[in-house]
């Protein structure tokens, strides 16, 4: 199976991508994220179905991957009508019927437990699920609502599930504190979670006290990564 990837070379680059917001609620409530400051946690389902129509009304690229984010098990049932409802979209335009990719953007926790129409989109799906690293690193920021940890219950379920929902991507969030483990957490991502793309970003939010010094550990540990 292929895995859709916007970063390296794949036949689906040249796709329309299209980003859908199941909601802005979560199982986790890490630290560096503002989702779970937003009062609104879902979006009215038919207006994002109509908006859907719209935009592939006007779409000339071959086919379309849709993107559903930021955490699609945190209402299954919701989930699986809002890709059904996608699906009965993509089926009035012929050219997308055959021609389109399913793209679910995960923090992990719930992964062990099936979305109904996932199961049927095998050969159609790329799961993106968030793992920052080593436990050190991924538990300082990834938290439940109670401030416990999850670095293991979202390795496992990548661990058993990865060939099944073809989980071989991960987004890594960089932080003040989490910075001296960029190195460690990269090898451990490709060696041990079999990742073949880690992409990493930083907190956008100002967070960051000691600029020198963040550069000088961010400077420091990728060429530790060049000389690996």
């Amino acid at each position: 199976m292929v895995t859709y990837n916007n970063f390296i070379d794949s036949p689906y680059n040249d796709w329309q991508e299209i980003d859908i917001i199941v909601s802005r609620d979560c199982t986790l409530r890490c630290s560096y994220c503002y989702l779970h400051k937003n009062k609104e946690t879902n979006y009215d389902m038919d207006a994002i179905i109509t908006g859907l129509d719209e935009v592939l009304s006007t779409c000339d690229k071959e086919g379309v991957v849709l993107s559903f984010y930021p955490e699609p098990w945190v209402n299954m049932g919701r989930t699986n009508e809002l890709i059904l409802r996608s699906l009965e979209v993509l089926a009035k335009y012929p050219q997308f019927a055959s021609n389109f990719m399913i793209m679910l953007g995960t923090n992990g926790v719930n992964l062990h437990k099936p979305i109904p129409i996932v199961e049927h989109l095998l050969d159609r799906l790329s799961i993106n699920v968030t793992l920052d690293g080593v436990k050190e690193m991924h538990d300082m920021y990834r938290v439940f609502p109670d401030g416990s940890p999850s670095w293991e219950i979202v390795k496992r379920n990548i661990l058993e599930n990865q060939e099944k929902y073809n989980i071989y991507s991960t987004k890594v969030t960089l932080g003040p504190d989490t910075l001296k483990y960029i190195y460690d957490s990269t090898i451990f991502l490709w060696d041990e979670m079999h990742m073949i793309d880690v992409n990493m970003n930083v907190v956008f939010e100002d967070i960051w006290e000691n600029e020198k010094e963040s550069l000088e550990i961010f400077d420091d540990q990728l060429n530790k990564l060049f000389l690996y």
